[in-house]
């Protein structure tokens, strides 16, 4: 199948594609309930016919901050004519003195597809946005895996990097996800993660963060602001794992005593 990356800026005003190396060879499938095989949110190729897919769940707004760092103001960089802006998720700004993730225990924000080829493809939702003055565009970039970005009646898009305008964020058909396959990954990656012998259907809550730690370290996420004067701000984000009880959580029954991993978000 191949993908028509010219009719997905057409379709979005103001928005740009940046496509991946073997987009071709690509093969992105979505379905509606929980049909054997297919799961919603959740990319299968072509080759993996028998392939098996578990769903993990990731309470992926709450901020945790270290103690004794609650009221020291972070340091921002000089910009001319007022320009200024932060990365949020759920509505909390990222900082790289707290960690910003959902209390929504009903949200998926990760998944895990394995196939009879042998490959696995790690699939996680990306809850990232902006606010801040002056801005003009926006553009995500990464290093490691593809940006899935969709519009509702529209098949998915692979790409290393997207752009949209500032008022573009508030356009609810879009989705945006990541996705990375094993295959892809270096061989030093590919041996530490044999290391882990990883098993998602014994994996206990610290084995998930482990193991999803090692995904996401090399994704090299990025957000790039344009401002109206056309200068530039670029942050990083980083995206790990902890374990937490339910309690500090939140969004779970009071009695539930368990602990679960938790995707969170900061800047690098």
């Amino acid at each position: 199948m191949k993908y028509d990356f010219e009719e997905l800026l057409r379709e979005s005003a103001d928005s740009e594609i940046v496509p991946s190396p073997g987009l071709d060879q690509k093969i992105i499938g979505r379905a509606e309930g929980t049909k054997r095989r297919k799961k919603a949110g959740i990319v299968w190729r072509a080759a993996a016919v028998a392939a098996v897919c578990i769903v993990a769940v990731f309470m992926v707004p709450h901020i945790v901050t270290p103690p004794g760092q609650e009221n020291v103001p972070e340091k921002k960089a000089d910009l001319p004519s007022g320009n200024s802006f932060t990365v949020t998720a759920f509505a909390k700004e990222l900082t790289r003195k707290g960690k910003v993730f959902s209390t929504d225990c009903t949200s998926f924000g990760g998944s895990i597809c394995g196939g009879d080829d042998g490959d696995i493809s790690f699939l996680f939702r990306f809850p990232l946005s902006c606010e801040g003055k002056n801005i003009d565009r926006i553009t995500y970039s990464l290093k490691e895996g593809d940006f899935m970005v969709q519009k509702t009646g529209h098949e998915y898009k692979l790409c290393k990097s997207f752009s949209l305008g500032y008022e573009e964020q508030k356009d609810k058909d879009r989705e945006v996800n990541i996705l990375t396959y094993k295959k892809d990954w270096s061989k030093e990656k590919k041996k530490k993660f044999k290391a882990l012998n990883y098993d998602i259907l014994k994996a206990t809550p610290e084995q998930e963060c482990e193991a999803w730690n090692l995904v996401l370290g090399d994704l090299g996420v990025t957000c790039t602001v344009t401002y109206e004067d056309g200068s530039t701000e670029t942050k990083e984000i980083e995206i790990t794992n902890e374990v937490m009880k339910a309690t500090d959580i939140g969004g779970f029954a009071p009695e539930d005593k368990g602990r679960y991993p938790v995707q969170c978000y900061s800047i690098k």
